[in-house]
C-alpha cells in the first residue's frame, strides 16, 4: 500500500496537466498585446502574440525588406519560419529579397552578411533599407501517454540596415495538443492514439509556424503604394 503511494501522485499530477492542457485547447481565441502599453496578464484560453511598432514607422515610407538568414536549428523549424515571414512580407512591401537571395548575392559581393557592418553595406548595395529577421526561441515535443502537445516561441523583428534601430518586433508561443482524459478503457487507447499520431507526425510544427507566423504578421503595418493608396482618407491627408 506503501509503495502505491507514489504512483497515486504520478497519476494526480498527469491527469492535472492533461485537463489544463485540455481547457487549454478549447474555445482558444487570439489576443494582441502592445508591449509599449504595459505588461498583460495571459489567460489559460487565449494564445497572446506580443508586438511593439516604433513611431518613426508611421512618417516613412519603406519600400523595401531583405531577410537576413539565421543558424539552422532543429527539425528545420526556421527554414519554415524564414520562408513563412518571407511570404508575408510579400504582402507588406513592394519589394522583398529572400533569405537566400541575400546569401547568394552577398557572396557575389563578398558581403559577411553576418554583422552590423556587412547588413549595412547590404543595404547600401541594394537600395533596401529595411531588415527581418525570425527566431525560434523555445521548442518542445512533449509526450505524457494519454496527451501529447508540440509547441514553440518565434520572435520576428524588423530593424534598419543603416542605424540598426529597431522598427517593429513580435513575439508568440504557439502549440498544438492532442488526447484526453482516460475515463474508460475505450477512450483511454483513443487517447494515446491522437497523442502518439500528434507526437510522431513531423509536419506538425511546420503547420504550427505558418500559424504563428500569419498572427504576428497582422500587427505589422503595410508599406506597399497599392494598399497605402487604396486604404481611405485620415487626419492627416483629407483636404
Amino acid at each position: 500500500m506503501v509503495e502505491a503511494v507514489p504512483d497515486l501522485k504520478i497519476l494526480t499530477k498527469l491527469v492535472a496537466v492533461i485537463a489544463i492542457c485540455g481547457l487549454a485547447q478549447s474555445c482558444v481565441s487570439t489576443s494582441y498585446h502592445n508591449m509599449g502599453k504595459g505588461k498583460a496578464a495571459s489567460q489559460i484560453n487565449e494564445r497572446m502574440v506580443s508586438f511593439w511598432v516604433n513611431d518613426r514607422v508611421f512618417s516613412r515610407m519603406y519600400s523595401c525588406v531583405f531577410v537576413v538568414p539565421a543558424k539552422e536549428t532543429a527539425f528545420g523549424v526556421l527554414q519554415v519560419a524564414e520562408r513563412s515571414l518571407q511570404r508575408h512580407l510579400y504582402e507588406k512591401f513592394d519589394r522583398v529579397i529572400p533569405g537566400h537571395s541575400v546569401k547568394r548575392i552577398a557572396r557575389r559581393k563578398l558581403i559577411e552578411i553576418g554583422n552590423t557592418r556587412g547588413i549595412r553595406r547590404f543595404g547600401e548595395e541594394m537600395n533596401c533599407p529595411v531588415t527581418a529577421s525570425i527566431q525560434v526561441r523555445e521548442l518542445k515535443n512533449d509526450f505524457m501517454v494519454f496527451y501529447a502537445r508540440k509547441s514553440l516561441k518565434l520572435e520576428v523583428s524588423l530593424k534598419d540596415a543603416k542605424t540598426n534601430e529597431l522598427l517593429w518586433q513580435a513575439s508568440h508561443n504557439a502549440g498544438r495538443g492532442d488526447g484526453a482524459l482516460p475515463l474508460s478503457p475505450l477512450s483511454a487507447v483513443s487517447s494515446v492514439i491522437r497523442a502518439s499520431r500528434l507526437s510522431g507526425d513531423g509536419e506538425q510544427f511546420a503547420s504550427i509556424v505558418d500559424d504563428a507566423v500569419r498572427r504576428m504578421a497582422r500587427t505589422l503595418p503595410s508599406f506597399r503604394l497599392d494598399h497605402l493608396e487604396a486604404s481611405p482618407p485620415t487626419r492627416l491627408n483629407r483636404g
